[in-house]
């Protein structure tokens, strides 16, 4: 079934109220609530009509939230851009090789630490910069599915937010992790995952 067009508004509405509401879930806080008449008024309604037509409702959530991780305020008129299109391949390529990506993202940990002389624990410490572990994630070396995951089973966010001095890039870039967290971490069995961290780490 087609969805309507402001069906598809309510969904792109949700998740970029997700990133960008300190209060709002998009799995807990319900849809999003325009009335058909407020809708009409949008001139940009003919964005939602066109997504409408060429998404599922898995589909178009996909298609914001990998636009929504690139720029947590995206505008529905660049969701029609070939661009849009590229960054939901490129996100749920990563979300279908999430076991596979972590794997390999642990053992660049583990090459970092034995290249720098350095136990792996190292990745996690604030010496007066970003933790070599964030800076991996910024620089798109480490992927974010596994920070997230990975911060879930070591909760090191705590002391990150303590220990960075950056107020600007770093508060933006943890909020967004966070955020993610609720997308990312019903996908995975956290213990098979731990178990990966472990076994690729504590050789």
């Amino acid at each position: 079934m087609t969805m309507s067009a402001i069906e598809a508004y309510k969904i792109f509405q949700s998740v970029k109220l997700h990133f960008t509401s300190e209060k709002y879930n998009f799995f807990k806080s319900g849809k999003v609530k325009i009335s058909e008449k407020t809708f009409s008024m949008r001139r940009d309604r003919f964005v939602f009509q066109r997504l409408a037509t060429k998404y599922n409702r898995e589909e178009l959530i996909s298609l914001v939230l990998a636009n929504a991780l690139k720029n947590e305020t995206v505008w529905s008129m660049n969701l029609l851009e070939p661009e849009a299109a590229d960054n939901m391949t490129e996100y749920l390529n990563r979300i279908q090789a999430i076991t596979y990506n972590l794997k390999q993202d642990t053992k660049k940990l583990l090459d970092w630490s034995l290249t720098n002389g350095v136990s792996v624990d190292r990745m996690l410490i604030c010496d007066g910069g970003y933790p070599p572990l964030l800076d991996m994630a910024m620089k798109g070396e480490v992927s974010l599915e596994t920070l997230v995951i990975m911060n879930e089973i070591l909760g090191f966010f705590d002391m990150w937010k303590r220990k960075i001095g950056d107020r600007i890039i770093w508060p933006s870039f943890a909020h967004k992790c966070e955020k993610y967290s609720a997308f990312v971490l019903p996908r995975v069995d956290l213990q098979k995952m731990k178990k990966i961290i472990k076994d690729e780490l504590c050789t």
